[in-house]
């Protein structure tokens, strides 16, 4: 099967494709990185190295899926055999860096943007965090990404580098890069299906702490019935943006219970973070889920997407 694919090493002047063995890429939902796996035939024993640190660039079907680093080369054989590995190109050297700072009384929209534009990156933020304040929160020894991402994880959003820019959405409403919202696929035919379903719900309620300005106190609101609850360890300034972010935290909490992993005929469209519709398989399966990383494998069996999904 002929398939229609690219990828491109800087200044390695090397057709891939009379090399390639296999091509693994995957996407993965918020903060994990990206990679590529490129195994590579070497008969003769004389392609180039590529150095670490090069980019490399991939295209399947004519989309583009990404640039990338590489971070590890290794050679095999006999039959002589050269495995690339690199990792997305978005992730930033220096939003890994730990950093020790406090937020006090300050918009969510706010810290976003600081943060995005100490890293070179333009801000995303969905509109819905907009009115949202922050009363007080500390970065302690702590990287900006995994910072934004606990941050992300409290109020029922995605955090994630693209391209140039920093994008905080909410979960399963990804836009790409340039602010176009992410459609939903459906999907009818499927080579294999697995799915996981708890028979209960981790987390039965959410509490979240505000400050009562009438009261001088801290009071507590909470969103959900029974038990376990889980509470979320930042203090809101009013009552209304805690139950908010308590609605999202539960609705969050609740989108992990169930997992569907899938195999498809491949499809460069299936991306972290896209929705996705199943139809025609079987209760408790069919309907509306989110992914949380896709895997493209190219070879010379042809190319096929692995998906793992959650509602």
């Amino acid at each position: 099967m002929l398939i229609d694919y690219q990828v491109l090493i800087a200044n390695l002047a090397v057709d891939i494709k009379q090399h390639l063995i296999s091509l693994e890429l995957t996407d993965e939902a918020g903060i994990k990185s990206d990679r590529v796996t490129l195994k590579l035939s070497d008969p003769e024993g004389n392609l180039p190295i590529p150095a670490k640190g090069t980019k490399l660039s991939v295209a399947i079907q004519n989309i583009h899926m990404g640039d990338f680093i590489i971070d590890e080369v290794s050679l095999s054989g006999p039959p002589n055999q050269m495995t690339i590995q690199a990792k997305g190109a978005n992730l930033r050297d220096q939003l890994r860096s730990p950093k020790s700072r406090s937020w006090h009384q300050k918009k969510l929209v706010d810290i976003v943007t600081t943060v995005a534009n100490d890293n070179g990156l333009k801000p995303k933020i969905a509109e819905v965090f907009t009115s949202i304040v922050i009363d007080h929160i500390d970065q302690t020894e702590e990287s900006d990404i995994n910072f934004l991402s606990r941050m992300a994880l409290d109020h029922g959003a995605i955090v994630k580098p693209m391209m140039e820019h920093l994008v905080f959405v909410e979960r399963g409403k990804t836009k790409t890069a340039t602010g176009k919202q992410l459609s939903a696929i459906t999907i009818s035919k499927i080579n294999k299906w697995n799915l996981k379903a708890p028979d209960r719900q981790y987390y039965k309620s959410v509490m979240a702490k505000y400050h009562s300005a009438e009261g001088g106190k801290t009071e507590h609101v909470k969103v959900g019935n029974g038990e376990p609850i889980y509470t979320i360890k930042m203090v809101y300034p009013t009552k209304e943006a805690a139950k908010a972010s308590a609605k999202a935290k539960l609705s969050g909490l609740n989108d992990t219970e169930a997992s569907l992993s899938i195999t498809v005929v491949g499809n460069p469209e299936l991306i972290a973070e896209r929705p996705v519709i199943i139809q025609g398989v079987r209760t408790g399966v069919d309907g509306r889920w989110v992914v949380k990383q896709a895997k493209h494998s190219v070879s010379a069996s042809g190319y096929t997407t692995s998906v793992d999904l959650i509602k």
